[in-house]
């Protein structure tokens, strides 16, 4: 499955989860949780250019903590509150309660979506990578490629041929091959 089909689900999961919270908010006589709101819109950020790409692995990684988060905050508040908003108050209270835990398993959704777009897109970054470490390596091997190796004990004995100038930059004589000192 390809990057933009999974960020393409992901949109929609988010979509869902910004739809259902603001239906959960509509009930007044408890106070439900307010920031799923924030990451349904964050979800869908991904989807439109809001993030750059060369960023959007840390706010995808973000992401999958504030869910996270939000999940582990959303079981305490039905741990706190389940009985007796179950026991107790109106239906409509009751049926936010449901989308409230019907939003839960939507976020678990967008988490796993969320984290096969990461994995999908650093397993492309890395490939990206190691394919312009291979580039520069051949690039510095050519580079430093001289032809033939270069003998490291003849440097000192390897014959200088010297010419002499006059001051109008002729040449006066060339000796014959001397070997430096």
């Amino acid at each position: 499955m390809s990057i933009e089909v999974q960020l393409d689900s992901l949109s929609k999961l988010s979509w869902m989860i910004v739809i259902t919270s603001m239906i959960i908010e509509t009930s007044h006589a408890r106070g439900f949780p307010a920031y799923n709101i924030f990451i349904g819109f964050l979800g869908v950020s991904f989807k439109s250019k809001i993030v750059p790409k060369r960023s959007i692995l840390l706010a995808i990684g973000c992401f999958c903590t504030l869910v996270t988060v939000s999940i582990v905050i959303d079981i305490i508040y039905c741990l706190l509150w389940g009985k007796e908003i179950l026991q107790g108050l109106n239906d409509a209270t009751k049926f936010s309660f449901f989308l409230l835990v019907l939003n839960s398993i939507l976020k678990l959704f967008a988490f796993f979506y969320a984290l096969t777009v990461q994995i999908s897109l650093s397993v492309n970054q890395d490939v990206d990578l190691s394919s312009r470490l291979e580039t520069i390596r051949n690039k510095i091997d050519s580079d430093l490629s001289l032809g033939d190796d270069i003998d490291d004990s003849s440097i000192f004995t390897a014959p200088v041929r010297r010419q002499t100038m006059n001051a109008n930059g002729n040449t006066l004589q060339t000796p014959s091959n001397v070997t430096s000192t």
